[in-house]
């Protein structure tokens, strides 16, 4: 049986970027807000774009697979799948620009569901939602000025980013007590509170951008990357070739909006949109096609269905 890859496998890259960044914060260094923001584009752009630009496989073996149920052209299901693809991605990102802090709030949602996957060692599924919860939730109870004022230049009014920063509070402090409440009665092993603990002094310690790399990049999408490089069983270099394509093709499009956004914002405020506003946009279909793929090709495969 296919064998993916778990956060202990790789949990020492996301403490030692914690690390990391927890050092650069804590340095002198002017690491102020906006260099904060362009850091955080240029981290998703390197680490974080490869795992989303890995959809394009999932979409050949989703044509492929319609092709053989349906008998139609290949060239036509593939261009139906990717059209539906981009499609979705253009709605989220006109969504966003319309109704923000409902886009927010179905953001931080998609996104708590999506990472409980990353805790799938977990056997229960209540114990992975309030872990990935947590993780989305942190930046609240520790930064809480700083989320407020990053959530107003993603469009929200004050008083719409204020009462989204609260429930966001009071989801992390839920979470947080199920947790407790999991390890005693026994759901959780004392031997994995340590590494739950780091996760919680992280996001309590790191500004919220910085969190979000620690964790986005340095834990989420390394997951991500090797369960797909594994089922595929691809070899780096095929797997980097893969690549090219769908991540200039990405950078292509976020460079339109950037343009686009920059006439309404200040350079890095211009940037935080395109970062985060396009993350949704490719995070809607991204979900959408990963819980396609992993209930309806690969459970149709093998019997059962792998997380992704």
């Amino acid at each position: 049986m296919f064998v993916s890859p778990r956060v202990p496998a790789i949990f020492p890259i996301f403490l030692i970027t914690c690390l990391l960044l927890g050092t650069l914060s804590l340095l002198d260094i002017g690491l102020a807000l906006y260099q904060q923001i362009f850091f955080t584009g240029a981290a998703v752009l390197l680490l974080g774009m490869p795992h989303g630009a890995l959809d394009v496989l999932m979409l050949n073996d989703t044509s492929q697979k319609l092709r053989q149920a349906t008998r139609l052209p290949k060239l036509a299901l593939q261009i139906a799948c990717y059209g539906v693809y981009l499609v979705m991605v253009v709605c989220a990102f006109s969504v966003w620009l319309v109704l923000p802090a409902i886009s927010l709030s179905l953001f931080l949602i998609i996104a708590a569901w999506h990472f409980q996957q990353d805790w799938s060692g977990f056997e229960h599924y209540s114990t992975r939602m309030a872990i990935s919860s947590l993780v989305v939730t942190l930046p609240s109870v520790g930064h809480s000025a700083q989320l407020i004022h990053l959530f107003h230049e993603l469009g929200l009014s004050i008083a719409q980013a204020q009462t989204v920063t609260v429930i966001m509070q009071g989801v992390a402090f839920l979470c947080i007590a199920a947790l407790i409440h999991s390890v005693m009665i026994k759901r959780l092993a004392i031997k994995e509170v340590p590494s739950l603990l780091a996760v919680v002094i992280a996001g309590l310690a790191l500004p919220p951008l910085l969190f979000f790399v620690a964790y986005f990049c340095g834990l989420h999408s390394i997951l991500h990357t090797l369960l797909i490089k594994q089922r595929c069983q691809l070899h780096w270099k095929r797997l980097i070739k893969l690549l090219l394509m769908p991540m200039a093709a990405t950078l292509g499009l976020l460079v339109l909006a950037y343009v686009n956004l920059a006439h309404h914002n200040t350079d890095w405020g211009a940037v935080l949109n395109v970062i985060f506003i396009g993350l949704f946009a490719v995070t809607v279909p991204h979900v959408t096609l990963t819980w396609l793929y992993q209930h309806v090709i690969v459970s149709s495969q093998t019997g059962s269905a792998d997380t992704l």
